[in-house]
């Protein structure tokens, strides 16, 4: 809402909260909440740090109104935030423009957050060197476990290789005595 004062124009922002009765149930009656956007520093200073963003700016037809930051950004020209995908800005920041609406009906005045992309650049690089790293590890204990069930396979096969030989053996120094009890039938 738009109120005309001795200061100049200013945007209030209301709710109506109901007021019920815990008894009856009836309503007694409505309790308004009013809020001054222009220049409400610490309203958005505080909204920012909840949000964890680095700035937000409450704009309207091109014009900040009220500001996250003491100073209004010099880096961002407000009616090319949206195209600012060319300047340093939008190398280094998450831009995004919101419109407000109130009860579904769009507001004239839109929330623009800058949130800073530093972190997220650590982030990748510190996600790209742990995903390295896991990757040599499993590489290197698929190695060492392929070793061992390796080894443990050549023994069992030498083992058996061993007892077939020893067999192999011993059917040549048996004599088949069958054959002398076919001599004397003979």
């Amino acid at each position: 809402m738009n109120v005309e004062s001795k200061l100049g124009l200013k945007h209030l922002m209301f709710r109506r909260v109901t007021v019920v009765d815990s008894y009856t149930g009836e309503v007694v009656g409505h309790y308004f909440i009013g809020l001054v956007l222009d220049d409400n520093f610490a309203f958005l200073r505080e909204l920012s740090t909840d949000a964890n963003l680095k700035e937000i700016m409450l704009v309207e037809d091109g014009v900040v109104i009220a500001s996250s930051e003491p100073q209004e950004s010099s880096r961002i020209k407000i009616g090319e935030t949206l195209e600012a995908s060319d300047s340093d800005l939008a190398n280094a920041n998450i831009v995004r423009e919101i419109v407000l609406r109130v009860d579904g009906v769009d507001t004239p005045v839109s929330a623009l957050f800058i949130q800073d992309t530093s972190k997220l650049d650590g982030f990748e690089y510190r996600m790209a060197s742990s995903l390295i790293l896991l990757l040599i590890t499993v590489s290197i204990i698929a190695i060492w476990l392929t070793r061992i069930v390796h080894k443990k396979i050549d023994k069992e096969i030498m083992g058996v290789l061993h007892l077939a030989d020893s067999f192999d053996s011993t059917k040549k120094n048996i004599r088949f005595k069958a054959l002398s009890l076919l001599s004397l039938i003979a």
